[in-house]
């Protein structure tokens, strides 16, 4: 119910400071605040991606930042966000990603390049210790962040089908009690055929 205000508030101020902003004589984007996709929260800031780009919503201010392709962004339909220690990481409905990272924004075109059958939507990102886990409709891709380019892409399927990867998760080797014993230092993926789980240190396919 929270989000669901803040919501609200956030499309009652975009129409506010859009309008403020654009003098007579100038261009003006006017991106639409409804289709929201998917939201994220880290800092006391608000990480939105939808249909027409990405919002950023201070709460510490109530401040309101947009983000499209005239700012440096790879494509529209923004469908998954993640953040670490300074980086978010943008996925696009035709495969794209982007890498924001000290006021710049580095682009990954391999997805949406690659010679795949099928959709390229990026379903989910994970990151943990400079790697994104992205899941995607044909498998899962990690993504080295620091050198901006795809380390290891599995394909889960053995019969030739593929095996859509919906969202990943990894826990790193913190084992607060006997039961964590057994989810340290392995990734989990929730997929059209299950949960899969591997040691993330070795190799990915042997799940």
């Amino acid at each position: 119910m929270k989000n669901f205000f803040l919501f609200l508030f956030v499309c009652m101020l975009s129409s506010v400071l859009f309008s403020q902003q654009t003098k007579i004589g100038d261009w003006g984007m006017h991106l639409n605040y409804t289709n929201i996709n998917t939201i994220i929260a880290e800092n006391e800031k608000i990480y939105i991606g939808t249909d027409s780009g990405l919002f950023l919503y201070n709460e510490e201010d109530n401040s309101l930042t947009s983000f499209s392709k005239l700012d440096g962004l790879s494509s529209l339909n923004i469908t998954a966000l993640d953040y670490d220690n300074g980086v978010l990481i943008v996925g696009y409905i035709d495969g794209n990603i982007d890498i924001l990272q000290n006021n710049r924004v580095f682009s990954i075109p391999h997805i949406e390049m690659a010679n795949i059958l099928g959709s390229k939507k990026i379903n989910d990102i994970f990151i943990q210790n400079n790697l994104a886990y992205v899941s995607c409709p044909f498998g899962l891709v990690v993504i080295n962040i620091s050198e901006r380019e795809i380390a290891e892409t599995c394909y889960l399927s053995e019969d030739g089908t593929k095996t859509e990867v919906f969202a990943a998760h990894v826990f790193d080797t913190t084992i607060n009690s006997d039961v964590d014993y057994f989810l340290a230092n392995k990734v989990f993926l929730a997929t059209n055929r299950g949960l899969f789980y591997a040691d993330k240190n070795s190799n990915l396919l042997d799940y």
